[in-house]
Parts: C-alpha cells; structure tokens; sequence
C-alpha cells in the first residue's frame, strides 16, 4: 500500500538555532528549508499537492500558501524538481475539493486541472468532484434530511470524471476517477458508473468523517460491485489499525496528514513511537502568552522571573537529556513553569512522568531524534512541532510498510 502525504508547505529550516531560537540572517523560505523526506530516509512513497493549495480559489485569492514566485518555479520545474523529490517518488494531484465545498459547483472547468497536473508533471492525477455533505446509515449519528443538493452535487462530479478521463489520455498521468455519495448505494453506483467509463483507479471522496467500520462496510459493498483489478485511494484517511482489512478491500493507496497535525493539535498523543504515544512537553514562549503579557503588564507577574523560569525549565531537560538532571528536578521545573501559565500541574504531572521517563526519543533511530535529542519532545515554536511531525511521519510510514513485509 502507498502512502501521499498531502503538501501543505510543511518544511523546517535546518539551520534554525535550538538555544537562541533565531535563524540565520539571510534565510529565505522553501528555498534554504528542507522536507520531511530530505530528512529521513522515506517518510513516505510520495506527495499529494492540491491545485487549490497552490494557485487558490478565484474569489478567495489569500487562500494560497504559495507566492507567486514559488508558483512560476513549480510550474517552470514541475513537481519532482520543485519538492526535490528522488526518482523512486511519486507525485499525485487533486482539485483541492475542500477547499471551495461550500461553492455550489467547481470554481474552475476540468481543462484547467488537467492543466495544472501537465504543468506540474505528476504521476497520477484525480478528476475534479464535489463533496457531499453528510453520510447516512444506521451508523451515523445525525438522521435528519441530507442537503437538497447531494443529487447534483454527484452528478457534477461523475460528468466531470467522464470529461476528465476522456481529455486526460496521452498526458502522462494515471487518471483516477471520484466517487462521491450520501448513502451505501450512491458511493457504490457512483464507483460501478467510474468503471463503466473505463477507470481503473477510483478515489473516494468526502469519507473523512465515516468511522472504520462504515468505511469498511462501503469497501466491501464497492469490491462486490468491482472488476478484476479495481484499486482505490482513499481521501484523508490513515488509520494504521485498519489498513490490513482496507488493503483486502482492493485499496492500493491512501493520503493523510494526521501523523503530522498530532504533533501540535493533539492534547496528548503527539509523540508516536511504534504501538505508543506520548505527550510532548509544553514549554510555551512567555513573551507570546497573552495570558502572561496581560499579568505582567498589570503588575501581577514580575516579566525577568518570568523568563527566568521559563530558562530554567528548558535548560532542565537539555540537562535531563545528558544524564547530569535528575527526573524529579527536570520534572518540577517544568510543573513550576506551568503554574505561572495555568492551573494544569495536576492532569500533566503524570503524562509528562511518563514521557521523561520512557525517553522515546532516545529509542528511536530516526534522523531527526538522533540530531535533535529532547528538543524533539518540547512542544514550543513551529521548527521543534514540525519536526516532531516529521518523526511521526517516519513512524506512520514504518507501519504502512509492515503490511508489505
């Protein structure tokens, strides 16, 4: 089974100083950065990049993450250049239907996707649909009426498969075709009307929001309804412990960016390490604590003890790191530290005694926790997160392999 991770701009600078914090005077973005899979050695099998996330969506022209140079040079370079990408990495593109869900058809006509993926040269590419909202069975939990527009919202992205498959031959990409549906029966005569049109890749859209077991049922239902050599992706879902039972199910391929996100959006779990997760430690920058700015500007906190404690907790677990902090002592600085900042000592105590005290980023023989060390584990500042959702990456990746051995 292959793995996309979706492409959200998500680099690190590599020349980014841990103590001062600063980076070097002349940096420039993407350019002096570095990717996950410059990183470490195959995070994952290739990149997702979505036409929305790249060039927006007319009318909404802040939405993109690109500007307007890195646009030029990815079109001029194509993706694999651009992303510095090896040649044993794919590259799949999409419209980016997310992104403009909530307009009542695509913002742009099926010529223009097609001319997005020439442009940037991916290996495969997926038609232009439109989500559905909603999904109903004995499962979910809202019964009420569905949207009055789920019929037509299928319908546009069935015609649009069928105009894309037929405009798509000879451009150098594997054409994958999009079901979209409310129900067991329109996501399955949605897939049967892809194969009818002679796809033999075809993308469930919109099913994010289904649990396993109402994702396992729509699999199955679709496989009884597939030819011979049928092979599905699944949009936006990477759930490790059922991807055997997805892979049964004649899925070849999935995209997520959970591994990532758990880094820095998960309340606990955002250290993954094999069958495990950890909590990171939270040591927040104190002159970026709203709370904190408004208390010392009141006189209720005195700003140098402050930072002085905030000092004495980082520096506590660089020093629990080499051997010469005792637990205890590294554990209490950080504890004291978040007294100042909330009134959670009590519910983190015991998740961040476990995190010092199994050390995971001491068993791990990733990259980046061999160079990095306990600044790994620290929840502070994008360049520490993101790198500890490379690592999760790695870790997520090690798992999707598994059913390859």
């Amino acid at each position: 089974m292959k793995y996309y991770f979706p492409d959200s701009q998500d680099f690190v600078d590599p020349n980014f100083d841990f103590v001062s914090e600063k980076r070097e005077l002349m940096h420039v973005r993407q350019r002096d950065d570095v990717y996950a899979h410059e990183i470490l050695k195959r995070p994952y099998d290739g990149l997702l990049i979505s036409k929305a996330i790249v060039e927006g969506i007319p009318g909404q022209p802040n939405k993109t993450r690109y500007s307007e140079g890195q646009r030029y040079r990815l079109f001029r370079e194509g993706a694999h250049r651009f992303f510095r990408l090896g040649k044993n990495y794919e590259v799949m593109g999409d419209s980016g239907a997310f992104s403009y869900m909530k307009e009542a058809k695509p913002p742009y006509p099926v010529d223009e996707l097609i001319e997005f993926y020439v442009k940037t040269k991916v290996n495969r590419g997926i038609s232009l649909d439109h989500i559905v909202f909603g999904y109903r069975d004995e499962r979910s939990r809202v019964q009420d009426s569905l949207p009055k527009d789920k019929e037509s919202r299928v319908a546009i992205t069935l015609e649009n498969a069928e105009e894309f498959y037929n405009r798509s031959k000879g451009n150098g990409f594997i054409p994958y075709g999009v079901a979209q549906g409310w129900n067991l029966e329109s996501y399955v005569q949605s897939a049967v009307s892809l194969q009818k049109m002679g796809y033999k890749h075809i993308t469930l859209g919109g099913i994010i929001t289904l649990d396993s077991h109402q994702i396992l049922r729509l699999l199955s239902e679709i496989k009884d309804h597939s030819r011979n050599g049928i092979q599905l992706h699944l949009l936006g879902i990477g759930r490790l412990e059922f991807l055997k039972d997805f892979r049964s199910l004649n899925v070849s391929s999935i995209d997520t960016t959970t591994p990532l996100k758990q880094a820095f959006l998960d309340n606990r779990k955002n250290f993954r390490f094999g069958d495990k997760t950890y909590s990171a430690i939270r040591i927040p920058q104190s002159g970026e604590n709203q709370s904190v700015k408004r208390d010392i500007a009141a006189g209720r906190l005195d700003q140098q003890l402050v930072k002085n404690m905030e000092v004495n907790a980082l520096n506590a677990l660089r020093g629990y790191d080499q051997g010469i902090v005792d637990l205890q002592t590294a554990l209490e600085s950080v504890l004291s530290y978040e007294d100042v900042l909330s009134n959670r000592r009590d519910k983190l105590h015991s998740v961040y005694k476990r995190t010092l005290e199994e050390k995971p980023w001491k068993r791990c023989r990733c990259a980046i926790c061999r160079d990095l060390g306990i600044e790994v584990i620290i929840y502070r500042g994008a360049e520490r997160n993101k790198r500890r959702g490379f690592h999760n990456l790695h870790d997520f990746y090690k798992g999707v392999s598994k059913l390859d051995a």
